[in-house]
């Protein structure tokens, strides 16, 4: 069957963790705006994606040209340079396409402390690829990935410099939070679309509470019954591996709140980026995230 082309894309290229997610299901609800599945495509991210070709990459689309007008992915893994490289240069090869950029961002601080919890849960920040080190928690040290893809105006240049700057719409999740109305509603300006009421009721991908299970296993043990029980039933000589077992570090249970320490140095590696995140791009980094450059 002959592909339908497609040739306007909207793409939210990221932050990672900064509401991209919630921002997709708002914008999917315009009749006019066709999502892909799933969200995150990352087709012009990795050379293993891109040789799947077009084709491929059009399936991800239930595109019908009767009543779309913008095809909609959001790939997280197109802000992410430069250990993900090469996604202009894709986006630029093919011929007579149009696209749009959304890039929405949050308290640089507030995501990387989002982003060390995803990795030690996921291992895994860059596409598909997994992380070898032991402790992805805080306690393990801040990745310089964590900073780079913190560095908002660098990872939004290239797509101003190819694209345009009245191509490129930013937000942040502390407006989206806000007035998600208002944001989504200047996006669908942004991409001379009519006006459409959407359900906001909802946020997405969020950090889901856990409880450690070794928390669990040293409350239990405290409890005399549960010790009784627990030696009448289980044999002497799988005591020993169930203690171990419990006792081991679990994924999630790390540190996931920044010292003052870090949070100093997270803002100095950032200071110039967010001066330039301000001035060139009018983020107000006072006003929102509550940062002082001076």
């Amino acid at each position: 069957m002959l592909k339908q082309q497609i040739t306007k894309y909207v793409l939210i290229v990221g932050a990672m963790k900064a509401g991209t997610t919630t921002l997709f299901r708002y914008l999917e609800q315009h009749p006019a705006i066709c999502p892909s599945r799933p969200k995150e495509v990352s087709f012009f991210a990795f050379d293993a994606l891109w040789n799947k070709g077009l084709d491929w990459y059009r399936d991800c689309f239930e595109f019908d040209a009767a009543r779309h007008v913008w095809a909609l992915e959001g790939s997280t893994d197109y802000t992410k340079r430069p250990h993900c490289d090469g996604v202009i240069d894709r986006l630029r090869s093919l011929p007579g396409v149009e696209y749009r950029i959304v890039y929405i961002m949050r308290n640089p601080l507030r995501r990387i402390t989002s982003h060390a919890y995803h990795v030690d849960r996921t291992r895994q920040e860059i596409g598909q690829i997994m992380i070898e080190r032991e402790d992805l928690s805080l306690d393990g040290g801040i990745s310089d990935v964590w900073i780079d893809i913190s560095r908002y105006a660098y990872q939004i240049r290239p797509y101003v410099e190819t694209f345009g700057r009245d191509r490129v719409f930013l937000t942040t999740l502390e407006q989206l939070e806000a007035d998600p109305q208002a944001v989504v509603s200047r996006v669908f300006a942004f991409l001379d679309l009519p006006p459409h009421p959407i359900d906001v009721s909802r946020r997405f991908n969020q950090k889901r509470a856990a409880t450690s299970p070794v928390a669990l296993w040293t409350r239990a043990s405290a409890f005399a019954p549960f010790k009784l029980l627990y030696r009448a039933v289980t044999p002497p000589k799988l005591r020993a591996p169930l203690k171990r077992l419990f006792s081991r570090k679990r994924s999630g249970f790390g540190r996931f709140t920044l010292n003052a320490e870090e949070e100093a140095y997270i803002l100095c590696e950032l200071r110039e980026d967010l001066t330039r995140l301000s001035n060139e791009y009018g983020i107000d980094v006072e006003r929102l995230w509550g940062i002082n450059l001076n």
